[in-house]
């Protein structure tokens, strides 16, 4: 683990809250690549990043699902057909 972590779960917690920030993740997905070939399998540094690999997909999913719904209600709210729901159509308001 890293140093000054006493446990899993304090790591855990401290890439949580890095891994808030837009920057740290966005930083995270660039290097994602260079990070397979430089660790060793079974040591600290590798367990480490396994975690916040982890924690930085669970954040992307999250993102662009709340992203994608987002998006599909602004479509919802713009298209015509879904438009001014609360209304009858106005053929039936005659």
């Amino acid at each position: 683990m890293a140093e000054g972590v006493d446990t899993r779960e304090d790591m855990i917690s401290n890439l949580r809250y890095l891994f808030a920030s837009p920057k740290i993740r966005a930083f995270w997905g660039d290097t994602r690549d260079g990070r397979h070939t430089i660790y060793v399998d079974n040591t600290a540094e590798a367990t480490f990043a396994s975690a916040a690999d982890e924690i930085w997909r669970e954040y992307e999913a999250v993102l662009s699902w709340g992203h994608v719904r987002d998006k599909t209600s602004l479509e919802d709210e713009a298209s015509p057909a879904t438009a001014g729901r609360s209304r009858p159509p106005a053929e039936s308001r005659e």
